[in-house]
């Protein structure tokens, strides 16, 4: 019976798990499974979050949390452009 796989971001507890399969020479999809997660999401978490070509969970979260941060602090629109806009819907234009 295959358990469904998750869908929210790694926790701490399973980039701890992740580093100790990885250590053990487990392949990538040998640890999804495991995990129960896509391969895709275990090789992009290696990839990102490795430090000086190792893999170390600490650190990987601490990454992780700053760049989930940085996220939602980004304007998508910068401060000049919503001038245009607004300018533009006052003049009756259409979005």
């Amino acid at each position: 019976m295959e358990l469904p796989m998750s869908s929210s971001r790694l926790d701490l507890s399973e980039r701890y798990r992740l580093h100790a399969l990885y250590e053990t020479g487990m392949s990538m999809r040998a640890i999804a499974d495991v995990l129960a997660r896509a391969p895709s999401t275990i090789s992009r978490e290696l990839c990102r979050n490795q430090h000086a070509a190792r893999y170390r969970p600490d650190h990987a979260q601490r990454i992780s949390e700053h760049r989930r941060a940085q996220a939602s602090r980004r304007p998508r629109i910068d401060a000049e452009r919503i001038g245009q806009i607004e300018d533009l819907l006052r003049e009756d234009f259409s979005p």
